[in-house]
């Protein structure tokens, strides 16, 4: 049988899907209580959790918690975290307060926080956009606004606030030589970020048909990382080391960019392609895209 590892991936991913069809993953609150939104409106709040990622957009800027351990009473406690996880949820996203400036904690440290906790709410018109359930397909079950970082634990992953760094630089550069409409369509296409996209020129592309070239995916990949395999291969490095260097630096622009599930997918199929040349194998292209998919 040709691709004996591709169709084992198609067949594990097909009784992946029907799992998660059979399950009802994604139903949210399906057969739980109802949420009692009101109760946890504005209500102050601690937690003890895990830095997992942050973001900053222009004068915004907030970090996402997870491992999450709420100082409240006991009763309070087990409450929100027993919705947290009917919800399928283990985020919640933390806004400083505006004392804080936009000083944020480092990825992966663990933190004290306080602040005002309210659930997203859910749409109350027709054809109005659901927040709770955006935010939720995300893994986030709600937000702390006017937060205070009590405590920070010293260790950090470096590599994940590195890239996050990087990210801030670039798009700060960015902005310093484009004009600020021309500065966004660059950020999107570069960075993943898509905070600083003019509306108007998102509907444009989205009418085209072209709001494609605007994620992170294999058009990025293959220039940035087939490029700089290519060019090592020219200056004289071994084929291996090239391929260990080109497949490190699409790592750090995925993290850099967000690892969106189109990145994911195109970088994991690189790094097979750099595998297959390392190794002296031959790249099929069915069966990485397979190993993918699964």
């Amino acid at each position: 049988m040709k691709r004996p590892l591709f169709w084992v991936c198609m067949l594990l991913s097909a009784i992946a899907v029907i799992w998660l069809v059979m399950s009802g993953t994604g139903d949210g609150l399906r057969g739980s209580a109802p949420l009692d939104e009101g109760a946890w409106q504005e209500q102050r709040t601690y937690a003890w959790g895990r830095v997992c990622g942050k973001e900053s957009r222009g004068d915004q800027s907030y970090f996402l918690l997870t491992d999450l351990s709420i100082i409240q009473d006991a009763a309070e406690s087990r409450q929100l975290l027993s919705i947290f996880q009917q919800m399928k949820t283990d985020r919640i996203q933390c806004f400083p307060a505006s004392d804080q400036g936009n000083v944020l904690p480092k990825i992966g440290s663990k933190v004290l926080v306080t602040g005002e906790f309210s659930f997203f709410r859910k749409p109350t018109n027709p054809g109005e956009f659901d927040v709770a359930g955006y935010y939720q397909g995300k893994r986030i079950g709600g937000r702390l606004t006017e937060v205070s970082v009590l405590e920070e634990g010293a260790e950090y992953d470096w590599i994940s606030e590195m890239a996050f760094r990087l990210r801030n630089y670039f798009g700060q550069r960015l902005d310093a030589i484009f004009p600020e409409r021309e500065a966004g369509v660059m950020r999107a296409m570069l960075l993943g970020d898509r905070s600083e996209l003019d509306p108007q020129l998102k509907e444009l592309y989205q009418r085209g048909g072209i709001m494609h070239i605007l994620s992170i995916s294999g058009l990025h990949v293959t220039l940035l990382g087939m490029g700089l395999f290519r060019l090592l291969q020219r200056i004289g490095v071994r084929g291996g080391v090239a391929a260990a260097f080109a497949g490190g630096i699409l790592l750090l622009y995925g993290l850099m960019t967000g690892m969106s599930v189109s990145a994911v997918r195109a970088i994991g199929m690189f790094l097979m392609r750099m595998l297959a040349h390392a190794v002296g194998r031959t790249y099929d292209l069915l069966t990485a895209l397979g190993v993918m998919a699964k």
